[in-house]
């Protein structure tokens, strides 16, 4: 496995998120896309609003007071993957709700989405050899939730590194917001001694939390995961885990 090289001398992934609140202009019936999921105004309208939506749509229910959100749980708890499923619907729904009511979207969210659905307005992390963007994406694996890659050509769903291997994930939750609340800086080996303050996406079953990386592979730039428990960018290829010791890391911009 080639390291990443001179760091500064590789270029720059640019990133190219949007605001997806530009998705529901249009008027009429048109409604909102997100990740291959149509909801329409009507359904964005009806009594429960995004709550009732969900049902009707199969994604299930959103459970707002079920369940309290990730990053307020203790490290020590069991993070189930219903747990984290029931935490990304209420997510899609908080998000969903905004949109319907024009209010302020957050600088960055994770939705969810499954196979090669990927929603506007998704932060791109990289770049294939012929220049096919690659999106940041994370899913539970294993008792813990696990950066990896999204792409509109991996119809499996995300691929995520884990244990040395590639996992695919059918249903995943994919990074969305503004490409100016966030930069990219560089980093070797373990993430220790940090610039900035890095992007929390995932955490070990410990509690240990991940943060998102990016590394140059056999000419393309692919999105990884990084922590002080890793030497270097793990990232999954060609089903395989590869480590990048030289890589870039997603820090807020401000």
């Amino acid at each position: 496995m080639a390291d990443y090289g001179n760091v500064h001398d590789a270029p720059a992934v640019p990133l190219n998120s949007d605001d997806p609140r530009k998705q529901v202009q249009g008027g009429g019936d048109r409604g909102f896309n997100l990740g291959g999921h149509e909801f329409t105004n009507q359904q964005l309208g009806i009594a429960g609003g995004i709550l009732g939506t969900a049902t009707a749509i199969g994604l299930g229910a959103f459970a707002y007071d079920k369940y309290n959100d990730s990053k307020e749980q203790a490290a020590e708890d069991e993070w189930g993957f219903k747990n984290w499923e029931a935490d990304a619907h209420r997510r899609q729904g908080e998000y969903l709700e905004a949109v319907k009511a024009n209010k302020d979207l957050p600088k960055l969210t994770w939705v969810l989405t499954d196979a090669n659905n990927i929603p506007q307005g998704a932060i791109r992390g990289g770049q294939e050899s012929d220049g096919t963007p690659l999106y940041i994406a994370r899913a539970f694996h294993e008792q813990g939730v696990h950066i990896g890659t999204a792409s509109a050509n991996f119809k499996d769903g995300a691929h995520i590194a884990y244990n040395g291997k590639q996992i695919e994930v059918p249903k995943y939750e994919i990074l969305l917001g503004y490409e100016s609340a966030v930069r990219w800086v560089d980093g070797q080996g373990p993430l220790k001694n940090l610039i900035g303050k890095p992007v929390e996406g995932g955490r070990e079953p410990d509690g240990t939390p991940i943060y998102i990386g990016q590394g140059h592979l056999k000419n393309s730039v692919r999105p990884g995961k990084v922590g002080a428990n890793f030497d270097g960018c793990l990232i999954a290829y060609d089903n395989d885990e590869e480590k990048e010791r030289n890589y870039r890391y997603l820090v807020y911009a401000q």
